[in-house]
C-alpha cells in the first residue's frame, strides 16, 4: 500500500532534517527547555456543507483555513506578556518559537516582528511538516475530533472550534510538545527519509 509523502526528499534535503533533529536533541541536557516553545501552524480542511432540498449555486465544497499558534502554555498575547515579566524578575529563560519555513514565515517583516519579542526562532527543515507538533498531532488530534461533526457554514465551525480548543486541559499542549524530541530521533534513524 502506497503512503502520501509532501515532495520527494533529495539527500542535501534528508541532511538537512538528520543535521536539524540532532541539533535540536542536544541543544539541552534535558528537554525542559521543550516548556519554552511555542509552535505555529495552518491546517486547511474540505468539508461538504449540509445540502439542501434545492441546491444553491455557493453551496458546495468549502476550504476552511485554520490558523494556530499551539503554545506549550501560553496563548500569543500571554506568551508576549510572559516574556514581559520573565525579563522585569531577571529570568531569562529563551522562548522558543517554531514555524515552518512557509514564504509568509520567512518573510522578512515576520522576521523582524518575531525579534521584537526576543524570541529564538528554531530552524524548520523545507518540506519537513512531520516535525511540525501542529501537523503530527494537533491535527490529526482535531481531525479526529470533528470526525462524524456536521457544519451548514462557517459560522457553526468556529464556535465548536473556539470551544474544542478551550476544552483542551494544558497537558494536552505540552503532551504534542513532548512528542518532538521522539519524531527528531525517528527522523535521525530513519537517513532524514519520512516515517
Amino acid at each position: 500500500m502506497g503512503r502520501w509523502v509532501p515532495y520527494p526528499l533529495t539527500d542535501y534535503g534528508k541532511d538537512r532534517r538528520v543535521d536539524m533533529a540532532l541539533s535540536f536533541l542536544t541543544l539541552h541536557r534535558t528537554h525542559e527547555w521543550l516548556d519554552n516553545i511555542i509552535t505555529g501552524d495552518e491546517y486547511g480542511s474540505t468539508k461538504m456543507c449540509r445540502q439542501k432540498d434545492v441546491a444553491e449555486p455557493d453551496l458546495r465544497a468549502k476550504n476552511v483555513m485554520l490558523d494556530v499558534h499551539q503554545p506549550q502554555r501560553l496563548h500569543l498575547p500571554a506568551a508576549k506578556a510572559e516574556t514581559r515579566r520573565r525579563k522585569r524578575r531577571g529570568n531569562q529563560a529563551v522562548i522558543y518559537f517554531q514555524h515552518d519555513n512557509a514564504r509568509p514565515h520567512i518573510a522578512r517583516s515576520t522576521k523582524a516582528k518575531l525579534e521584537t519579542y526576543g524570541w529564538h526562532v528554531l530552524p524548520h527543515p523545507p518540506y519537513s511538516p512531520d516535525l511540525a507538533p501542529s501537523n503530527h498531532y494537533l491535527f490529526s488530534e482535531l481531525q479526529r475530533a470533528l470526525a462524524g461533526q456536521k457544519f451548514d457554514n462557517e459560522k457553526q465551525v468556529r464556535p465548536w472550534l473556539t470551544n474544542w480548543f478551550k476544552a483542551q486541559p494544558a497537558t494536552f499542549w505540552r503532551q504534542g510538545i513532548y512528542t518532538l524530541p521522539r519524531q527528531w530521533q525517528q527522523t535521525i534513524d530513519a537517513h532524514g527519509e519520512y516515517f
